[in-house]
């Protein structure tokens, strides 16, 4: 069967409940949208398995023959790209002039009297918060634009929420969280647009290289040209918890437990979507795509240059909803998989696009399919 471009779709689908998503997965990217194609549904044995392998002229999954390489390779030439950003950002951040916030409690960030100097940050200025409340909220009254921002926090469970709103913060240089190790917190996006871009696609978001520290989106919008998350400390540094997240540029998170796309409670949605750019997760306990009871996660890779590369398993709706798309000739690497783990959960894998990849490579890789 094939859709509107012509393309055959593979699906895996694991779970008791049939529904189309809402929104589409891919709403808001260049109006392509996994609803233009009618899918061909392949239905997995719900007892489980060790391997699948499907092929089809649209869409591949492999299991077989690993390919290290591409996968080394992808990590070689996100770190080099990653590295060239820090340092280019760390020059272009002298530049700008340092404006603090003085209002421990919060307050609007459109009023200049809540910062020294009183006139507020501006498109040339670092925005430099370090002194806020655990609990403290950062409203907006209209847009801002902003070279640069530094979060840390005299306490390590600080967690000061951004509420943008209906507004956008766009910051063109750099945003760097947690960079001192004794000024540590949890910056959080609960609503509205965060946008951490610039022309050049050259823009970063820098977390908790230090220790202890993370950035959390808990609701809105994140668009960032760069990530790197390098918490050393076991607790987060970059957390997708509802909202999304739109990674334009490379992405590197490395985390010594696991990385969760994930959401807390029933109706609500976390997505994470790459359509463009090299991206990898080096997690210790792999990638949970919709890790908790209730959950949606949705997760959207396209674009012909695009990879996404997790160094061990991934696991696609182990309690909750979990969505992997793979489009456009996009590819997606790790090690093993599992589809789905509880009664009641549900994973589904949908490959579109006769150059889309899903590959699992290296020693011991498996795709196990469970659930109910």
């Amino acid at each position: 069967m094939t859709g509107s471009s012509g393309d055959t779709i593979t699906r895996i689908f694991v779970g008791a409940v049939s529904r189309e998503l809402d929104p589409p997965l891919s709403e808001g990217i260049g109006g392509r949208s996994s609803r233009d194609a009618v899918p061909v549904e392949s239905m997995v044995d719900p007892a489980g398995l060790e391997m699948v392998s499907l092929t089809s002229h649209a869409g591949r999954l492999r299991g077989a023959p690993p390919r290290r390489n591409n996968a080394v390779r992808n990590q070689s030439a996100t770190g080099m790209l990653i590295g060239a950003l820090i340092l280019g950002c760390a020059a272009a951040e002298s530049l700008a002039g340092d404006v603090t916030w003085n209002g421990p409690g919060g307050g609007d960030f459109n009023t200049g009297a809540n910062w020294t100097p009183a006139s507020g940050p501006g498109a040339g200025d670092t925005a430099v918060f370090n002194n806020l409340s655990q609990y403290a909220s950062i409203s907006f009254s209209s847009d801002a634009i902003t070279a640069g921002a530094r979060f840390g926090g005299p306490i390590l469970d600080w967690t000061p929420s951004l509420a943008i709103g209906p507004y956008t913060w766009t910051v063109t240089n750099d945003v760097l969280v947690s960079i001192d190790a004794d000024k540590a917190g949890v910056p959080t996006l609960s609503s509205g647009t965060l946008a951490i871009t610039n022309p050049w696609g050259a823009a970063l978001l820098r977390v908790a290289p230090a220790g202890y520290g993370g950035f959390f989106i808990n609701g809105g919008t994140a668009i960032v040209d760069n990530i790197v998350a390098t918490n050393p400390a076991s607790g987060p540094n970059l957390w997708i918890n509802k909202g999304r997240l739109t990674s334009l540029g490379s992405t590197l998170i490395s985390r010594p437990s696991d990385f969760q796309i994930n959401t807390y409670a029933y109706g609500e949605i976390a997505e994470w979507i790459m359509p463009s750019g090299v991206h990898t997760v080096l997690a210790v306990n792999g990638t949970a795509i919709a890790q908790t009871s209730d959950s949606t996660a949705l997760v959207f890779v396209a674009g012909t240059e695009t990879v996404w590369t997790n160094s061990g398993a991934l696991g696609v709706g182990a309690n909750g909803h979990g969505s992997l798309t793979i489009t456009n000739g996009a590819r997606v690497y790790n090690t093993s998989a599992n589809l789905g783990g509880t009664p009641g959960a549900r994973g589904e894998v949908l490959i579109t696009g006769s150059t889309s990849l899903w590959e699992l490579v290296g020693d011991g890789r498996y795709l196990y399919v469970a659930g109910n």
